[in-house]
């Protein structure tokens, strides 16, 4: 490191990068190249800019509204990327993935499911993380392809991928010990209950689906959780393909939850922190002097 340069360490959980992970800071408690100590703002507080921001959230919306924009500006492309049965069979690989990127059901499903992605992807990048976000994105799309293909259903959206964001999410959050955020429980149970209101009566059951799963947060949040599952689970056995998807998170889930993805060294530098933290030592780490 050069002279005179500053570099702190900062402990990321693993609910951010699951890895430790350096930041320059201006005004961060830092040992510069000398060895000399720069004090400023606490290490708690940059932990928390890092945990919330929501990269592959927002690169997805980016993304998604590029799409949208292009398919009102050509809209013969939608009919070549759309979910089209008997496609792959001729050798159209590419509508296995180019479904999510064109919305065919019109403008409501544009606003809707960007707003969904939004506010889904942001509860799960923070909760999860981004390499488990990926994951779960992934899953979703799997599960809702291959139903969709399954069952000879064309069109084309991306609420398969948020649903394998909102299954993984919802069957973490039920695994935590500790209480989960009631603005987390609000965004997976709500759109849990409004897809399964839209997938059996329309829109106007889904309004009532969300209603029906505020009320039930508000009596106990994990039961909210659990009535998302009991709703995937309807939704499967009613040959949805959201119901899939669901499903299909909450299964990959499961299986993170049980080999738990990510570095071993993740946990440790946690609670490295959390002790560092509740004894008021600052979690730092002082470089080798330079040569």
């Amino acid at each position: 490191m050069d002279a005179g340069t500053t570099r702190c360490l900062v402990y990321a959980t693993p609910k951010s990068t699951n890895q430790d992970v350096w930041f320059r800071l201006p005004k961060g408690n830092c040992w510069d190249s000398t060895g000399n100590r720069r004090g400023g703002s606490s290490v708690s507080e940059n932990v928390q800019t890092v945990r919330h921001r929501p990269i592959l959230t927002l690169a997805a919306v980016g993304v998604a509204m590029i799409a949208a924009v292009v398919q009102y500006a050509a809209p013969s492309a939608v009919p070549l990327l759309q979910r089209t049965p008997g496609a792959l069979e001729a050798g159209q690989w590419w509508r296995s993935a180019t479904p999510l990127f064109v919305q065919t059901l019109g403008w409501y499903q544009v606003v809707t499911n960007l707003v969904t992605l939004a506010l889904v992807g942001m509860v799960v990048e923070r909760e999860l993380g981004r390499g488990r976000w990926l994951v779960l994105f992934v899953a979703g799309t799997v599960g809702g392809q291959i139903a969709a293909y399954s069952w000879q259903e064309p069109g084309g959206g991306d609420s398969i991928a948020i649903c394998g964001l909102a299954g993984g999410a919802t069957v973490w959050l039920l695994a935590r010990r500790d209480q989960a955020s009631r603005w987390d429980v609000a965004v997976l149970a709500c759109y849990v209950g409004a897809l399964t209101g839209w997938g059996f009566l329309g829109i106007r059951a889904a309004a009532v689906g969300a209603v029906a799963a505020a009320a039930a947060l508000y009596v106990n949040r994990r039961i909210a959780l659990a009535a998302a599952v009991v709703c995937a689970t309807a939704l499967a056995a009613h040959a949805d393909l959201h119901g899939v998807s669901l499903l299909s998170g909450m299964a990959i889930g499961l299986l993170l939850l049980v080999i738990r993805v990510g570095p071993l060294r993740a946990g440790r530098a946690a609670a490295r922190f959390r002790d560092q933290r509740s004894s008021r030592e600052t979690p730092v780490r002082q470089p080798e002097s330079p040569t």
